[in-house]
């Protein structure tokens, strides 16, 4: 026994020795694979102009008829598609029977009236500056990036500087022309 207990006797002063040794706590990478959390405890639920970006818009009719891969079944793939409601909430709309809207996310940050206007001027050659400033105010409230607020500012007042030089020109314009026109007919400059 005393040949046994003296190597237990080792084994004890060895295990000891390690546990009084100074480790250094688990770090980042250690505690990433050691620890499991619970999946769900990492998923949240998407807010309502989030979901815009999840869209699966289903493929135009001409892709559908000429199908690359004539195996895959053409029912199972998921189609759906996420457009605005009236009051500006995202709502889906599945099947290829809805025509998808483009930039839905926009539209869903932008709501129904303000994405209206800026549809109007769309394809007039007439931009609508203010209305595409505030636009762009309510979609850097959503999907802030830094710097914005001042840029909108500094073209608000460019634009508003512009503006009034514009008017300032045609009405001297005006006058320049009623001007020249007096001359025309022998009239004096007044």
């Amino acid at each position: 026994m005393s040949l046994l207990s003296r190597h237990l006797e080792q084994i004890s002063l060895c295990s000891e020795s390690i546990a009084s040794l100074p480790f250094p706590p688990p770090k980042i990478f250690t505690n990433a694979l050691l620890s499991t959390p619970d999946i769900t405890s990492l998923i949240r639920d998407t807010e309502p102009h989030e979901r815009a970006l999840f869209s699966v818009p289903p493929p135009p009719p001409h892709l559908t008829s000429s199908n690359p891969f004539p195996d895959t079944n053409k029912s199972s793939r998921r189609q759906t598609v996420f457009s605005v409601a009236s009051g500006g909430e995202v709502t889906t709309s599945s099947g290829p029977s809805r025509v998808p809207r483009r930039n839905t996310a926009v539209a869903a940050v932008l709501g129904p009236e303000l994405h209206q206007e800026v549809r109007k001027t769309e394809g007039k050659g007439d931009i609508d500056i203010e209305v595409l400033l505030r636009g762009v105010e309510k979609l850097n409230a959503v999907f802030e990036v830094r710097g914005v607020p001042e840029r909108v500012h500094n073209v608000r007042s460019k634009y508003g500087r512009l503006k009034d030089s514009v008017e300032f020109y045609e009405r001297k314009a005006q006058r320049l022309g009623r001007d020249l026109e007096g001359i025309n007919r022998g009239g004096s400059v007044g």
